[in-house]
């Protein structure tokens, strides 16, 4: 049912949320994104509490769709106003992939803290340790990176493109056993 009064625009938070919900299962990221949004300030203009889980769900499809200062955006708030892993996580994804590698540290560290056996939040650490370092702390980045690799593995990491891209870092650094490691499991998970 439209409202006329809202120019033709459906403001029922609740099927906007299903809507977007229903568009990011279909993988369609821009309406999905629209729908988010739309639900999200008409629940301002309503002065309801915003659904946290609406929030991480707008971000996540900022960082699937690449858009980090976006997706960076989005979790900084999300972090602000609930304690959750996977904010913590994207919000230091968002901020890898910014180049921002102490703050990505910080934050990642703290989605560790929220849930050290989550093996996403491992093998983002490897990355991050493998995307860091020096000349002078490289090798104890290497070791930080090789022990957070076992950690995600040993936990069960399954997220082929995170793997692939620990792979193909190791291999950056000349570590061809654990690039080989890497790309094994990659094999195995998506052959």
């Amino acid at each position: 049912m439209l409202f006329p009064e809202s120019g033709g625009v459906l403001k029922n938070v609740d099927a906007w949320v299903m809507r977007g919900n229903a568009f990011f299962k279909a993988n369609n990221l821009f309406d999905s994104e629209e729908s988010y949004i739309k639900a999200l300030r008409f629940s301002a203009e309503q002065k309801k509490p915003v659904d946290p889980i609406l929030q991480e769900r707008l971000g996540i499809v900022y960082a699937k769709r690449k858009a980090w200062r976006d997706a960076k955006t989005v979790f900084l708030k999300c972090c602000k106003e609930r304690v959750s892993t996977t904010s913590w996580f994207f919000l230091g994804l968002s901020l890898l992939r910014l180049g921002e590698l102490e703050e990505a540290e910080d934050a990642i560290s703290q989605a560790n803290v929220l849930d050290n056996t989550n093996p996403k939040v491992w093998g983002l650490m490897t990355i991050l340790c493998l995307s860091t370092g020096n000349a002078k702390d490289g090798p104890q980045r290497l070791t930080q990176a090789n022990m957070s690799f076992k950690q995600a593995n040993d936990l069960g990491l399954q997220d082929s493109l995170l793997i692939e891209e620990i792979g193909d870092l190791y291999y950056g650094h000349g570590e061809l056993d654990q690039a080989l490691i890497a790309y094994r499991i990659v094999s195995d998970i998506a052959p």
